[in-house]
């Protein structure tokens, strides 16, 4: 056998093994079942993260950057059930647990921002309460300084004497 006779013998034996091995599903590992129970625990954190989300919101808190990772999360659960979809299990549970922990990261910062936003209020509350307590205090001392002022002034002017002028 010639060159060209070997040349050809291990070509066609690489592309039987990349057809072979691209052509059957990937297991790494993982089970289908591992990969539902990971799915399902991502998608009970997303729906929790979404419900700390919508209450953060309805306290008066911009959401907008909690919205984009919401929809981080949902985009890694749904990559998650394609791998599972396609038998690529392992794939599924690396995407499920990705999309858990976005999701746990959004629903936690939702929780922090929503008690922030009550405690700025408080905040701001505290601030008027102050300032208007502050003001009418100001004017009690101006009126009193006012009427002592004006009381002095008087005494002194009753006492002094007229001078006249040459």
């Amino acid at each position: 056998m010639n060159l060209r006779g070997w040349v050809r013998i291990v070509v066609a034996a690489v592309l039987a093994v990349c057809l072979l091995t691209t052509g059957l599903p990937r297991v790494f590992g993982a089970t289908s079942q591992d990969a539902a129970t990971a799915i399902s625990e991502a998608s009970n954190m997303l729906q929790a993260a979404f419900v700390n989300v919508t209450d953060a919101e309805k306290a008066g808190v911009n959401v907008s950057s909690l919205l984009s990772g919401l929809d981080e999360a949902g985009l890694a659960l749904t990559m998650a059930e394609a791998a599972s979809n396609n038998g690529n299990y392992s794939e599924a549970v690396s995407q499920a647990a990705a999309s858990e922990a976005l999701a746990e990261e959004v629903g936690n910062e939702a929780v922090a921002l929503k008690s922030g936003a009550a405690s700025w209020r408080s905040g701001v509350l505290s601030l008027l309460v102050i300032g208007a307590s502050s003001a009418i205090v100001f004017i009690a001392v101006l009126a009193l300084a006012w009427l002592w002022f004006k009381r002095y002034y008087g005494r002194k002017l009753s006492r002094s004497r007229p001078e006249v002028a040459s």
